[in-house]
């Protein structure tokens, strides 16, 4: 063997990775893409089909029915094939990653689409960022070798194929690629980081190209705002501390309460995924921007804030709502919720800075910003991953100091007041025997 076939094998290993990082990012992105165009047609024609009956009461009938509907068959469609497709998907993939053991990647794969697509399309308010996420460790699991327990190439590729999920899913490849490091906690050299970051970015650049390029959520013209405020952000991030950690306790003991009448009744069960999707049509034919997502809410919270009475009716219905959605053990994500109640907090916050202290109305968009950053980190408590989804969706960067700011103080309150991530305690519950709803 010659002195050069070390460094030349370690290259072609490289390579290879690399190359493999970049194909899992192309099907990735274009997977969340098929995901995101068939989500929106769903959409629009379960409103389309409630906007058109006549008369009213048919209509609301016709909401009602066709979410509970939807749900049920969304819910099914995971606990028969694929209970792993459940939830965001996200402790499933740590429990790979750290715990042993293999996914059934083409089951998973088909089971989160089509599962994701009945729940959300059917009006939850959960995240398409669940799906893409799991679906992208899915892709990363295919090419990461033979079935079984994947090595540290597998291993590399599932993370990677996560973050470019989430990259894909928010046009955020920084974050998809920190969201990797800070979260799943796997990548152990500079190579593997590499490897995520192409893999994020080529999903990233997929997105792009098929629907757009401008940030999904452009803030144009903000302004950064006078040092003299900081100490308004930072009692922002206060306030989304406490209610991060007031969202993670809610949400556990929601799905701790469903999963108690699951295991009375399996009738029970079918029951409540009804009731919940029943909730839900029923919530949509009086306010149909309640519903999915919430892209439609953010967008509106940034560029036309809401008055006090407004955001807190929108705050109050959407948490519920997540609840409920969340416990019904479907295929959908946590992250675009948390954005909504953050924006909606946020606008809140500069209500109250505007009526006590005179802040001038334009801070608003600003406050809706950092709200969303910090009630993430206070959630899931990666704030360096909610710092970047925000600045890369919204494109404001002016707004970087209050939003680190904001972010690092609401991690720690949450914390202070013992929440842990929720993510750490979703997979906990997991392993701990609870019904793979998360």
């Amino acid at each position: 063997m010659s002195r050069h076939d070390g460094p030349l094998a370690s290259l072609a290993e490289h390579s290879s990775l690399f190359g493999l990082a970049v194909v899992v990012g192309l099907v990735s992105g274009a997977i969340a893409v098929a995901f995101q165009q068939c989500l929106a047609v769903l959409t629009a024609l379960r409103e389309g089909a409630v906007a058109k009956a006549t008369p009213a009461g048919w209509g609301m009938l016709l909401a009602v029915l066709v979410s509970a509907l939807a749900v049920v068959a969304g819910a099914e469609v995971v606990r028969r094939f694929a209970p792993s497709a459940a939830g965001s998907g996200i402790p499933e993939v740590e429990a790979l990653l750290h715990r042993g053991g293999d996914m059934s990647w083409a089951r998973l794969l088909w089971v989160k689409f089509v599962g994701g697509l009945l729940a959300i399309g059917g009006g939850l308010t959960l995240g398409r960022e669940g799906p893409t996420v799991q679906m992208g460790a899915a892709i990363g699991r295919a090419f990461g070798g033979p079935p079984g327990p994947p090595g540290a190439r597998g291993h590399t590729l599932v993370a990677a194929g996560a973050g470019a999920g989430l990259a894909a899913a928010f046009n955020a490849p920084l974050a998809g690629t920190v969201f990797v490091l800070e979260e799943m906690r796997v990548l152990r050299t500079p190579r593997h980081a590499l490897a995520a970051l192409l893999a994020a970015v080529t999903a990233d650049q997929v997105c792009r190209a098929l629907v757009g390029s401008a940030p999904q959520l452009a803030l144009a013209g903000v302004e950064p705002p006078p040092f003299s405020t900081i100490p308004l952000f930072l009692a922002l991030g206060a306030g989304a501390g406490l209610l991060g950690a007031l969202f993670n306790r809610c949400l556990l003991r929601s799905l701790a309460m469903f999963d108690r009448l699951r295991r009375a009744n399996r009738r029970n069960a079918l029951a409540l995924v009804f009731a919940a999707g029943a909730l839900v049509g029923l919530t949509g034919f009086f306010a149909p921007e309640l519903l999915g997502p919430g892209d439609g809410l953010v967008e509106r919270t940034l560029h036309d804030p809401p008055e006090t009475a407004g955001a807190s009716a929108t705050f109050v219905a959407r948490f519920s709502l997540t609840l409920v959605s969340y416990a019904t053990g479907v295929a959908g994500g946590l992250f675009a919720p948390l954005l909504v109640l953050g924006s909606e907090l946020g606008v809140l916050a500069g209500r109250a800075a505007e009526f006590f202290l005179a802040r001038p109305a334009s801070d608003l968009p600003a406050f809706a910003v950092v709200g969303m950053g910090a009630l993430f980190a206070a959630s899931v408590q990666a704030p360096a991953t909610g710092i970047l989804i925000i600045v890369e969706m919204t494109g404001a960067l002016p707004l970087i100091l209050p939003l680190v700011y904001a972010a690092v103080i609401a991690d720690l309150t949450a914390r202070a007041l013992g929440a842990r991530p929720i993510y750490e305690a979703l997979l906990d519950r997991m392993l701990a025997g609870g019904e793979r709803d998360t």
